[in-house]
C-alpha cells in the first residue's frame, strides 16, 4: 500500500475549492482545473483563483489551521440554510468561518459558498461517517478538464433525459442488449463501479478513492462520490461511486477496477453499472428482469 501513503503526502499539498451545491452535494475540485461549469454570462467559467486570494496561497484551510479550530465552531461554520444562492453556480451559502480560520480561508460576497483548502483539509473536514442529512447527502471529488463532456455528477449524454425516457419507452423488447443500443445511440455510455462500506470502514476507504482520483492515480477518472451517515431505509450504510467514462468499453472499466485493487486496496468483489440503467430504472429486482449490473469482479 505504498501508494495510498504516496497519495496521503500529495493530499496535503493539493489545493481546490469546496463548494455546497443547492441540489445536496458537497463538491471539491482541484485549483489546477475548472471550478465552475457555468458563470454569470451563461458560458465556463475557467478562473481558478478569485482575486481575493493571494497569489502565495496563504489564506487556505490546511490540516495545521483546522487543528486551531474547535470542532464545535466548525460544525456551526460549515451547517448554512439554503436561503441563498450563488451568482455563479447553485450552491448554498455558507456563513463566514470561526475566527480561527479567517484568515486562511476566502469568503466573499461574490462567491459565496466557496471556500479554498487542501485535499486533506477537506477529507478531514467532511467525512463520511459524521456528515449527516442536516449537511449534505453525497460528498464528491471533481477534476474539470478542458473538454465538456463530462457533468459534474459524472455522467454523460447527448440526449436530454426526457428523450431518453421516451425512446426507452418506445423500445418494444427490452432488453440489456436494447440497453447498449440505445446508449451508443444517445451517448450515454458513462458508468460507475460501486464501492459499499460500513460506516467504521467508509472513511478510511473514502480517503483512499478521494485521493486517487483527484490526484489523478485512475485512468480517465474525473469524479468519485460517497453517500453520507443517513442513506434511505433499506440501503448499506455507505456506497461510493467511482466513475468511467464508458461502460461499452470493457479495457477502460477494467482497467479502472485494475487502478481501484493497486492504489486504493480495494481487493473484494464490487460491481459496475452503467449510468443509462440509473437513469431508467434498472434497479435490483426489476420487472424486466434485466441484471442491473455489467461487470463484476
Amino acid at each position: 500500500m505504498a501508494a495510498t501513503a504516496e497519495d496521503a503526502a500529495a493530499a496535503e499539498s493539493l489545493q481546490g475549492e469546496v463548494r455546497h451545491r443547492a441540489d445536496r452535494w458537497i463538491v471539491f475540485t482541484p485549483l489546477n482545473s475548472s471550478a465552475c461549469t457555468c458563470s454569470g454570462g451563461g458560458g465556463r467559467n475557467t478562473a481558478t483563483r478569485p482575486s481575493s486570494v493571494s497569489s502565495s496561497g496563504s489564506r487556505i484551510v490546511t490540516l495545521a489551521s483546522l487543528a486551531a479550530a474547535s470542532a464545535s465552531s466548525l460544525s456551526s461554520a460549515f451547517s448554512g440554510s439554503d436561503s441563498s444562492r450563488c451568482s455563479f453556480c447553485r450552491v448554498r451559502a455558507l456563513p463566514p468561518l470561526p475566527s480561527s480560520l479567517s484568515d486562511v480561508a476566502f469568503h466573499t460576497s461574490a462567491r459565496p459558498g466557496h471556500y479554498r483548502c487542501t485535499l486533506s483539509a477537506f477529507l478531514q473536514l467532511y467525512t463520511p461517517s459524521a456528515v449527516g442529512a442536516a449537511d449534505g447527502d453525497w460528498l464528491c471529488v471533481h477534476v474539470r478538464c478542458d473538454s465538456a463532456d463530462a457533468a459534474e455528477d459524472g455522467w454523460r449524454c447527448s440526449f436530454g433525459e426526457e428523450r431518453l425516457l421516451a425512446e426507452w419507452a418506445a423500445t418494444a423488447a427490452k432488453s440489456a442488449a436494447a440497453l447498449r443500443a440505445l446508449s451508443l445511440r444517445s451517448g450515454c455510455r458513462s458508468g460507475k463501479w460501486l464501492l459499499r462500506a460500513s460506516a467504521a470502514f467508509v472513511d478510511a476507504q473514502w480517503r483512499r478513492v478521494a485521493a486517487a482520483v483527484a490526484l489523478g492515480r485512475l485512468p480517465g477518472v474525473r469524479t468519485a462520490k460517497v453517500s453520507s451517515r443517513d442513506p434511505p431505509a433499506g440501503n448499506p450504510p455507505h456506497v461510493a461511486c467511482v466513475y468511467t467514462q464508458d461502460w461499452t468499453d470493457e479495457a477502460d472499466v477494467r482497467s479502472v477496477r485494475a487502478a481501484l485493487r493497486e492504489r486504493c486496496g480495494v481487493h473484494w468483489r464490487i460491481s459496475n453499472k452503467p449510468d443509462i440503467y440509473t437513469l431508467l430504472g434498472i434497479f435490483a429486482k426489476n420487472k424486466l428482469k434485466i441484471k442491473p449490473t455489467v461487470y463484476t469482479e
